[in-house]
């Protein structure tokens, strides 16, 4: 028996979820206490940014970067408060 038998329980429903492209709320559970935004995305926050970039090279190579930026200043001279 698990120490903590609800995280199965979400495991579960989650990869049910995602093998049917449903979502966790689809199923009346909800995380956190926020609501999620228009896109339910993490560039519905004002100001984030995300970017990403596939290389394939040849039959065998592929590899990729994401970035997220959290505003549009400069990150090495101004850093970002979380509140």
């Amino acid at each position: 028996m698990t120490k903590y038998p609800i995280f199965g329980l979400l495991f579960a429903l989650a990869a049910n979820a995602f093998s049917q492209t449903k979502l966790l709320r689809d199923y009346g559970i909800e995380i956190g206490i926020l609501k999620t935004g228009i896109n339910n995305s993490i560039t519905d926050v004002s100001g984030v940014s995300v970017g990403h970039v596939t290389l394939i090279k040849g039959e065998s190579i592929r590899t990729g970067v994401t970035a997220i930026l959290p505003y549009s200043g400069n990150l090495s001279t101004n850093t970002v408060s979380s509140d």
